[in-house]
Order: C-alpha cells, then structure tokens, then sequence
C-alpha cells in the first residue's frame, strides 16, 4: 500500500506552528510541519509538509515535500513533491514525481527525473543553496522580463 501524502509511514516529530516564526537550519529525520513561518535551511530523510498557513523562506531538501502554502526557495525531493490547492511555490523544484492540483502558483523551473538518484546529482544548473545571486527567483533577468 502506497503511502499517503500526509503522514502515511511519518509521524510527525516535528512542527512549527501558527503564529510561530522560526529562522536557522532544521535536520529531521521523520515528518516535519510547518503551520507558521521559517527561514533557513531544512533537510530532512522524511517527509517536509507546509499546511495551508505555512509560509517557508527555504531551501528544501527532503524525500517528500507537500505544499499547501506557500514557499519561496528551492526544492529537491528524491521521492516526490506535491502542491496541493491554494499552494504557492517561487523557486526552482527538482524531483522524480511532481503533483500539482488545481489553482496553485508556481513560478520556477521545475526538473522532473527519471530517476530518485538523478536529484541528488548537482550538475542540474538549478540554483544552490552556495549561490545567491541565481537562486533569487524574484530578480529579473532577460528571460523573465
């Protein structure tokens, strides 16, 4: 039985909530959800979900990524990223298995792999973390007017 996008296998060891503003570095190893706000870096071997009030200024790093509000970042995911309803995602994604619902926003180059092992592989050209001046999606170049 395929695990579902929301805990499934995960439970959730960690969580940021409403009304919370966090800022620095997460490691999690299990399900992390974010509710309320964060900016930094999170890396996680489980699964990264953002709820619908969530608000992450992030680079994302995680086996699955679930968004239900909004990011403004990178993401990598060697499982699958989904963007539910309403989500809102500013930045580049990289994954073997992308959903995406109905009326959400994304606004970034999105890399669909063909395989999980090709997302760990930095030679994408997608922005890293190391590299600020590519990695901010609101800047305007030539090709995005």
């Amino acid at each position: 039985m395929e695990r579902d996008f929301f805990t499934g296998n995960h439970y959730i060891n960690s969580i940021i909530g409403e009304g919370t503003f966090v800022s620095g570095s997460v490691n999690a190893s299990e399900l992390l959800r974010i509710d309320g706000s964060f900016r930094g870096t999170i890396r996680s071997t489980g699964k990264v979900l953002i709820g619908k009030d969530g608000c992450a200024e992030s680079f994302i790093t995680a086996e699955t990524v679930v968004i239900g509000g909004i990011v403004k970042g990178n993401i990598k995911a060697s499982e699958r990223i989904v963007v539910l309803t309403g989500g809102v995602v500013i930045g580049n994604i990289k994954t073997p298995r992308l959903t995406v619902e109905e009326n959400v926003l994304l606004h970034g180059q999105c890399t669909v792999t063909r395989s999980p092992e090709a997302v760990s592989e930095e030679s994408s050209g997608a922005p890293t973390e190391t590299d600020p001046q590519r990695f901010n999606p609101m800047r305007k170049t030539a090709e995005n007017g």
